[in-house]
């Protein structure tokens, strides 16, 4: 697999396909495609985070980063801690603060709450047809555990 960063100087731009952002969800959306020999331009508007000692202090922290785009908070409608969440403006996107946790949903997750009957909400897919890329995911990150 070839991965490398765009040569400002290269001229042509031709591309198979167009990922927009560079966290996980775009990373896993780009992966098969660079695997399968697509030539795959990810676009990211956040610059890249500076490395160093000062990223384990207190100020390093997520809520405390300069690379929160601030300028387009999402709003918390239920739960949360704030009325509004920024999201990541940088490359890598939130996986440049990840913690080290991905947590899966059991298979009781996705069925239907008794509290929402009336409603009629459900999950649109099952626990086990999403578990496969649960594992996937799982192997990719180096996620280890208990099963």
């Amino acid at each position: 697999m070839d991965i490398r960063l765009a040569d400002p100087a290269d001229e042509r731009r031709e591309y198979d396909a167009v990922v927009v952002g560079s966290g996980f969800g775009a990373a896993f959306a780009a992966l098969p495609l660079v695997h399968a020999g697509a030539r795959v331009l990810m676009l990211e508007r956040g610059p890249w985070v500076n490395r160093g000692p000062w990223n384990w202090d207190p100020q390093g922290s997520f809520d405390l980063t300069p690379y929160k785009a601030r300028e387009v908070p999402y709003r918390v409608l239920a739960g949360g801690v704030s009325p509004l969440i920024e999201p990541c403006s940088c490359v890598g996107g939130a996986s440049v603060f990840y913690g080290g946790v991905s947590l899966r949903f059991r298979s009781p997750d996705f069925a239907p709450r008794p509290e929402l009957a009336r409603a009629r909400a459900a999950w649109p897919i099952r626990y086990e047809e999403i578990e496969p890329y649960y594992s996937r995911a799982e192997e990719f990150l180096g996620v280890g555990g208990l099963a």
